[in-house]
């Protein structure tokens, strides 16, 4: 099962980002809910990084060690780009959505709102 936490604040703007698992709908390297996850992810990604004035950490080393692993946590951005953030991020939750809720045997996707 892939399992995908989200922290936002109260802006909805991304403060951290895990993902862990595999969804065992088929075999690694063929699995579409794998691959829809990894494009929405590294979507986000290439997003952030695209945007200026933002610093964050990304690690996706787990993945080459079979671990799954994948995080994006947010450290800080001028306030002035808060609002293009805040649209990757919800373009991110809309699609990871529409996977979990029609594969909810192989995807969980919590959101919480921290500070």
């Amino acid at each position: 099962m892939i399992k995908i936490n989200l922290k936002v604040d109260s802006r909805n703007i991304i403060k951290e980002l895990v993902i862990t698992g595999h969804s065992g709908f088929a075999n690694k390297g063929n699995d579409p809910l794998c691959a829809g996850v990894s494009v929405l992810a590294y979507s986000l990604l290439f997003s952030l990084g695209n945007i200026p004035n933002i610093d964050y950490i990304f690690d996706d080393s787990g993945i080459e060690e079979g671990r799954d692993n994948f995080l994006i946590k947010l450290l800080s951005y001028d306030d002035m780009v808060s609002s293009e953030i805040r649209g990757v991020t919800i373009f991110f939750v809309c699609g990871i959505k529409i996977l979990s809720n029609n594969f909810k045997k192989y995807i969980t996707f919590n959101i919480e709102e921290v500070k």
